[in-house]
């Protein structure tokens, strides 16, 4: 996927984005604040892989990553305000 970015991106920015399959693994405690990407090792694992090819090909690289309870309609839209020129892998 690294790769295919990189010949799309031809020199300019590449957005990596991560939509995740389920939700909390668990209930947050009292005052507790979840993050679900830091309960997501393959999502961590994907970035993980793509910042590690992206950096060794130079590529400017962001990364998203799409919680599982995302509205629809968000990805459309950060494409669109992303001024995506060009959209690589499932959607």
């Amino acid at each position: 996927m690294v790769a295919k970015a990189a010949a799309a991106a031809d020199g300019g920015d590449v957005l990596f984005v991560y939509p995740a399959t389920s939700g909390h693994r668990r209930e947050p405690g009292f005052l507790e604040i979840l993050h679900p990407y830091l309960e997501d090792p393959a999502a961590q694992d994907a970035f993980a892989a793509a910042e590690a090819e992206a950096s060794r090909r130079r590529l400017r690289a962001r990364y998203l990553y799409l919680p599982h309870d995302t509205e629809a309609g968000v990805l459309d839209w950060v494409l669109k305000n992303a001024n995506a020129k060009r959209v690589i892998g499932p959607r």
